[in-house]
């Protein structure tokens, strides 16, 4: 087609030639679509009803989480803004507008081809955002256009930076490549968790779409319950279409949890789920409640995030961090769960507290969570009776351990810095605090069971943020730096 353009001018001169290959296109693609040779009319009309209309106004039915808000519809075109952005990398995403900008500047015989393709994407990208219904891979095509588009960039890119300076810049481009090798192949094959660190990679990633968009992890999470002994007679719960994914991957049955609940032998949560779906009656209070909080016996995570947890239901629940501290006479904090101990800035610290009663107890009591900087200010925290509520401590089972769970949001302008996390109980009538003891029998300040330090880190540290300035500064002066010789 660029040929085309370039030689025929005139419109009657171009009109032949594209209505002969309409006419080639139209016979192959007959003689390659069998269905079209018994049912011509049905076949075109299924695919422009299923594969072009049916989207244009039905968004997914599973929710959609797009820069932390939760909606079922249609995101925006926003959704596939940051789709291109964080799939794109280092390389593709500034010299395609490199590469852009020099079509558009030059003329060269190539420029055109770049011009087109750069249209090609755009066009593409308009189209698909007039869709309800988005996912990222929608957006391959346009990657593609642009890794094109990028590599005409680099080209210009270094050429004019050799003609303008005394630099010969001879491995320029081999070293560059290299570069994205080097950044991309070790993620292999679970290229899908590969994020642009130009604009803050997986960290800031995950705050504007969900992970996993392919089912990474879900394969390792498989095997590892393959590799349990007596694995062929499980029985394994999961969410949606994850089932699909792990029945690859395990010799036992897959059954969506829906249908098995906490019946399952292990079970098997994927992020892109958990993520999407927090409200979802398939499995949503299941993971709400009970195991987003709980130690699972294997967990899948890139770049130090989860995506994939295996739970085991019938197995008692792991303590990962003992305490022993007692408040009052008949209550024991035996120890507790921390999902994490470095947070950000509008994240949730999710807590679980491990609880046994020594005797019976005479009264119900509140448990407060407290998170204070280093002045003591109170920063975030969350008072109720354990367990939401629903297990007073007046009716606790001597011996038993209790499970309360606890979900602190850390305040969006909360401030880089250590703080503490405790713990307590009261009487909510009086506001009176239970007696805290520790291990060793001495009493503890303020009555409350100091657990750990939490750090509260930005989601992405300035210092990324600082190289991704620096390159995009060294790509810009390259381009503008002979223009700016030439007018002196």
């Amino acid at each position: 087609l660029t040929d085309l353009l370039r030689i025929l001018r005139p419109a009657s001169c171009i009109l032949r030639p594209a209505l002969l290959w309409l006419l080639i296109a139209a016979v192959v693609c007959f003689a390659l679509w069998p269905s079209l040779w018994v049912q011509p009319g049905y076949t075109l009309e299924t695919l422009i009803q299923r594969g072009i209309v049916l989207h244009v106004d039905r968004a997914h039915s599973l929710p959609r989480l797009h820069r932390g808000v939760l909606t079922v519809g249609d995101p925006g075109v926003a959704f596939y803004l940051d789709a291109v952005l964080f799939r794109t990398t280092f390389l593709t995403l500034p010299f395609s507008v490199v590469g852009l900008g020099a079509a558009l500047t030059r003329r060269k015989e190539r420029s055109l081809s770049i011009l087109l393709l750069s249209a090609f994407a755009f066009f593409y990208f308009a189209q698909m955002a007039l869709g309800s219904r988005k996912e990222v891979r929608y957006m391959l095509p346009v990657l593609l256009a642009l890794d094109a588009v990028s590599a005409e960039g680099i080209v210009w890119w270094v050429e004019r930076v050799r003609a303008s300076t005394s630099l010969r810049f001879r491995y320029a481009i081999p070293l560059a490549l290299v570069a994205q090798a080097l950044v991309v192949l070790p993620r292999f094959p679970y290229f899908g968790t590969c994020y642009n660190p130009l604009v803050g990679g997986s960290a800031a990633a995950v705050r504007a779409l969900p992970p996993a968009d392919f089912g990474e992890g879900l394969d390792l999470a498989g095997r590892y319950v393959d590799s349990r002994p007596g694995a062929e007679d499980f029985v394994v719960g999961t969410q949606f279409l994850a089932n699909e994914m792990l029945a690859q991957h395990v010799r036992a049955p897959v059954r969506d949890i829906a249908q098995i609940g906490e019946k399952a032998d292990y079970l098997v949560f994927g992020v892109q789920y958990t993520m999407r779906g927090p409200t979802y009656p398939r499995w949503g209070a299941l993971w709400e409640q009970t195991y987003k909080f709980r130690e699972p016996e294997f967990v899948v995570s890139f770049d130090g995030i989860p995506y994939a947890w295996v739970h085991r239901p019938d197995a008692e629940p792991l303590i990962p961090r003992q305490t022993n501290a007692r408040l009052g006479k008949a209550i024991r904090l035996v120890g507790y769960r921390l999902a994490q101990d470095e947070v950000a800035p509008g994240d949730a610290l999710l807590l679980t507290l491990y609880w046994r009663a020594r005797a019976s107890i005479g009264g119900n009591y509140t448990v407060f969570v407290h998170l204070q900087g280093a002045d003591g200010r109170l920063v975030a925290q969350q008072d109720n009776p354990p367990v939401r509520g629903t297990q007073p401590t007046d009716g606790w089972e001597i011996g038993a351990i209790v499970e309360d769970p606890y979900e602190i949001h850390i305040p969006l302008d909360a401030s880089s810095g250590d703080y503490t996390l405790s713990v307590g109980m009261y009487d909510p009538a009086t506001l009176e605090r239970l007696p805290a003891f520790a291990a060793d029998g001495g009493r503890l300040p303020e009555d409350r069971v100091m657990l750990t330090t939490v750090q509260v880190r930005p989601a992405v540290p300035w210092w990324r943020w600082v190289l991704s300035g620096a390159w995009l500064t060294v790509i810009a002066a390259g381009s503008v730096w002979p223009w700016v010789r030439r007018r002196k």
